[in-house]
C-alpha cells in the first residue's frame, strides 16, 4: 500500500462564489445622517449693537489717522461709523432724547479717555491730534489694556484719597491722636490736618451737619457721574434762558458745549468751558481761541475757585469778555433756579417782645 509523503503542501480547495440568498433587498452604502443646521445668531437690539465706548477707542484712533493725524469732531464721527458700518437704526438712536445720538456720544467719551492715556491731545474744541504714543499703539486689544490700566490707577488714588480724606476729618474731631476710633487708624505725621488741607485731600464740608448750604450743594456735585453733570449744567443753562446746548466731555475734569443766548431781538452764540477743578488764566486763554470765528460770548464755570489772574484775564480791556462763575456762584445760580437748592422763609419767635410786653402791664 502506497502512503502519500505528508510533508508535501495541501494545495487550496477551490470553493464556489458565494451566492446571495434568494428575496434579499440590495444593501446600500453607509451614509453618515445630515448635520442640523446651525441656529442663526441672535438678533440684537440696536441698543445692544451700539456696544460700550471701549469698542470705540482703536476705531478712533484709526480715524484720526487717516484723517491726517488731526481732525475735528464731526469728521471723526462720520469716519468711525463708516469703519464700524453701522446700521442706520443704530446711527440714529438718540442719546437720552437727544440732540445727541448714542454712537456720537460714545465716541466723545473714546476721544476723552485716549487723551487721558496720551494716546490724543485736544488742540482746541472740537479739535484732536494723535501723538506720538498713539501712532505707537497697534492693536485695539492694547489700547483698551492701556484704558483700563489708567482707569484702575484712577479709582485706586480716588480710594486712597477718600480714606485719607475721612481720617483728617476724624482727626480734626478730636483732640488729638490717642482719641481717634479704633477703627480709624491714625495719619501719618507727615500728613497732619493743616498739611493735608495744603495739598486739597480734606473732606468735604458735606459730611459734617455744621456745613453751609453751599458745601452741601457743592458736595453732592462731586458725587455725580460726568452724565448727570452734564445733565445739571444743560439744565440750568437752559433755565437761564439758553437755547440749543450742546455739552461734551473735552478732558479728564473738563466739559466743553455751546448754546445760543437770546437778548431782546438779538441772539448771541455763547461758547462755555466746564471744569471740576480750579481754574487759571490759561482757561481763559483757551476758551478766547476757541472762540474765534465760532462764538460771540465766552462763559466758564467750575464747582471750585477761579484764580486772580483768570478774573483780570477775563475782563482784559480790548479782548472778548469771559463770563466767570465759581463754585459760591453756581450754588447761588442754583438755588435761584430752584435746582437743588431754595430759600425757605423761616419765622424767628422773638422772646424778648413779650417778655417786654409782660413787664409793661406789670
Amino acid at each position: 500500500m502506497n502512503i502519500p509523503d505528508m510533508r508535501e503542501p495541501l494545495l487550496p480547495m477551490s470553493l464556489p462564489d458565494p451566492q446571495p440568498p434568494e428575496n434579499t433587498p440590495d444593501l446600500q452604502p453607509f451614509e453618515n445622517p445630515p448635520e442640523e443646521a446651525a441656529a442663526p445668531p441672535p438678533v440684537q437690539s440696536p441698543q445692544e449693537q451700539i456696544g460700550p465706548y471701549k469698542r470705540y477707542l482703536w476705531p478712533t484712533l484709526q480715524a484720526i489717522k487717516s484723517l491726517g493725524d488731526e481732525a475735528s469732531n464731526e469728521e471723526i464721527n462720520a469716519a468711525v461709523t463708516g469703519l464700524l458700518e453701522l446700521p442706520d437704526e443704530v446711527l440714529t438712536l438718540l442719546h437720552k432724547g437727544g440732540p445727541k445720538t448714542e454712537v456720537n456720544h460714545r465716541i466723545a467719551w473714546a476721544r476723552t479717555k485716549l487723551n487721558t492715556i496720551g494716546a490724543v491731545t485736544n488742540l482746541s474744541r472740537g479739535i484732536w491730534k494723535i501723538s506720538e504714543k498713539g501712532l505707537a499703539i497697534k492693536s485695539e486689544a492694547e489700547v483698551q489694556q492701556m484704558v483700563s490700566d489708567e482707569d484702575n490707577r484712577r479709582a485706586t488714588a480716588r480710594r486712597n484719597k477718600k480714606s485719607v480724606a475721612l481720617k483728617v476729618a476724624a482727626q480734626e474731631r478730636y483732640s488729638g491722636q490717642a482719641d481717634l476710633p479704633a477703627h480709624l487708624p491714625a495719619l501719618p505725621k507727615a500728613l497732619s490736618p493743616q498739611a493735608a488741607r495744603t495739598r486739597k485731600v480734606r473732606m468735604t464740608r458735606t459730611a459734617r451737619p455744621g456745613g453751609s448750604w453751599q458745601d452741601q450743594v457743592l458736595g453732592h456735585i462731586k458725587q455725580l457721574s460726568a452724565d448727570q453733570f452734564v445733565s445739571l449744567c444743560r439744565h440750568l443753562f437752559t433755565e437761564s434762558g439758553f437755547t440749543a446746548v450742546d455739552i461734551e466731555p473735552a478732558a479728564e475734569g473738563h466739559f466743553s458745549g455751546h448754546g445760543l443766548l437770546g437778548i431782546n431781538v438779538l441772539v448771541f452764540r455763547v461758547m462755555f468751558g466746564i471744569y471740576l477743578h480750579a481754574i487759571n488764566e490759561d482757561a481763559v486763554h483757551n476758551l478766547r481761541g476757541a472762540m474765534i470765528g465760532r462764538a460771540e460770548q465766552g462763559l466758564l464755570l467750575t464747582t471750585s475757585r477761579i484764580a486772580d489772574a483768570a478774573r483780570e484775564e477775563a475782563s482784559r480791556p480790548g479782548a472778548p469778555p469771559i463770563e466767570l462763575i465759581d463754585g459760591q456762584k453756581l450754588c447761588d445760580l442754583l438755588r435761584e433756579k430752584n435746582l437743588g437748592a431754595r430759600t425757605v422763609e423761616v419765622a424767628e419767635v422773638q422772646n424778648a417782645y413779650f417778655s417786654g410786653l409782660a413787664t409793661a402791664e406789670t
